[in-house]
């Protein structure tokens, strides 16, 4: 149910998210990935232009939410209006809850909800969550190079656990 002083409202949001000097008390302008984010994501991208196909759930989370963090960050969300993107914001919405983002979370779910009725203007609210999440209280950033630290250090230990057990089977052979 929109109603007149909520459409206005979510009009005047857009607004300021569609001009670059108006990002919005309390947003930040955004660059890239933290370093941590963007040494996991280097080495993800490196093994699939090597052809590796077999990768964790956790890697194709971090690698969807950086992509969606980085079209949401340069104001292309807005761009997305068809249906297959509608899905990706309930994907989203999960993926940044999993990681921690809650708030961030949160507006993908309503965004999501709000697209799902065909009377909703997608541009428009697309832009508003754009707004929304720029000035989220969520460390989005800081949260996804926490994920690809772990990512990681998971890696690490699985390889660590698959060296130990070839080195058991052949001491167990000789």
């Amino acid at each position: 149910m929109m109603g007149t002083s909520r459409s206005r409202t979510g009009d005047r949001i857009a607004d300021k998210a569609a001009g670059p000097a108006s990002a919005g008390a309390g947003a930040t302008v955004w660059s890239a990935h933290l370093p941590a984010t963007r040494a996991r994501l280097s080495m993800i991208l490196e093994r699939a232009m090597h052809g590796e196909r077999d990768f964790t759930i956790g890697e194709r989370m971090l690698v969807f939410a950086c992509e969606y963090w980085v079209l949401a960050m340069g104001r292309g969300l807005h761009r997305h209006t068809d249906h297959a993107a509608t899905a990706k914001l309930r994907c989203a919405a999960i993926v940044f809850e999993a990681i921690g983002a809650n708030d961030v979370a949160a507006a993908l779910t309503a965004a999501h909800e709000d697209l799902l009725y065909p009377h909703t203007a997608r541009q428009r609210r697309l832009k508003l969550l754009e707004y929304q999440l720029r000035v989220s209280a969520d460390l989005v950033d800081a949260l996804l190079a926490q994920f690809a630290d772990n990512l990681a250090t998971a890696a690490s230990c699985a390889q660590a656990r698959r060296r130990t057990a070839r080195a058991s089977t052949t001491a167990v052979l000789h």
